[in-house]
């Protein structure tokens, strides 16, 4: 149920096709497309140079063609990618992170991007999700607001993602782009234009973005809600609760899972409780949206009656 934040990232594949189709009426992108065709060409001569026998002129034609399509693929493919991460970001906050993490942890985080697919190496998207959620300030809000109150989860939240930072700061992934000709000419030129990818697909999803501070003033409350095995879907006083943002709740049982010991007995999680724990996450969501249509309804009830 967890990682069902992850599908933040999705939701940034239609921004990030907006970003690249308005990119063709760019100035500075126009320029840009020149001067790469101008370096491949200047690549492919080089390479050609060393070939042990002579190429005619179409058949460096059609190898200069190919390198420039390929590159063309791999930095649409990476930036198609990295700006969904950024928007998973945006909108489901730090739980997105770690749905990717997770998700990405059993691969080969420095794979070199390949035919046909080109997706980025995973640390490189660790990197750039880790990187936003530092500029959020998530971290240093959440120390501020919870850590009195839940400061073993808080703890554990520090733990991990400076441990994911330590992860990400290897640089294994960029030396094995800078090696690959082709590769580096892509990424290069994706680089120049991540800044603004970024700033993009943020301005775009701005209505629908994570709030982080209103979420850290629900957080223990909710941690406190799955430590007595009730689901995490609302906070305050239990004769009118404040029904929370779902992404609250999955942000919540987050921190449960990372900090991953059973309050009472203090022993690790098993299989079994983490079950427990996603099932309780989906209620919660389920609830918030139920109550969510029923105030929709209710109101729509009483708008008719009144007229």
């Amino acid at each position: 149920m967890l990682a069902h934040s992850i599908f933040g990232h999705e939701l940034g594949h239609p921004i990030a096709a907006d970003y690249l189709a308005q990119e063709d009426s760019n100035p500075v992108h126009q320029a840009t497309y020149i001067q790469i065709q101008k370096q491949v060409s200047e690549q492919v001569n080089q390479d050609v140079a060393e070939f042990p026998f002579p190429l005619d002129d179409a058949q460096k034609l059609a190898l200069t063609t190919q390198f420039f399509n390929n590159v063309l693929q791999i930095r649409k493919r990476a930036l198609e990618e990295l700006i969904s991460d950024a928007v998973g970001i945006f909108i489901f906050g730090p739980s997105a992170y770690f749905a990717c993490h997770e998700f990405f942890w059993a691969a080969n985080w420095d794979t070199k991007p390949s035919a046909n697919e080109w997706y980025p190496p995973s640390r490189m998207r660790i990197r750039l999700m880790l990187k936003l959620v530092d500029q959020s300030g998530f971290m240093g809000k959440l120390t501020r607001t919870a850590h009195k109150q839940c400061p073993e989860y808080v703890t554990a939240v520090k733990e991990f993602i400076d441990e994911a930072t330590r992860l990400a700061s290897i640089t294994t992934d960029q030396t094995n782009i800078a090696a690959d000709k082709q590769l580096k000419i892509a990424y290069d030129w994706m680089e120049e234009s991540l800044d603004q990818a970024i700033a993009f697909a943020k301005e775009k999803s701005k209505d629908v973005t994570f709030q982080i501070d209103t979420v850290l003033r629900q957080l223990p409350e909710l941690i406190q809600r799955l430590e007595l095995g009730v689901p995490p879907n609302e906070v305050g006083n239990p004769t009118d609760p404040e029904v929370v943002d779902y992404r609250a709740s999955l942000l919540a049982a987050w921190m449960f899972k990372l900090k991953g010991v059973d309050s009472k007995t203090g022993e690790l999680l098993t299989s079994k409780q983490i079950d427990q724990l996603h099932q309780q996450t989906l209620r919660a969501i389920e609830y918030v949206i139920l109550q969510a249509d029923y105030a929709v309804s209710t109101s729509a009830s009483s708008t008719g009656a009144k007229k």
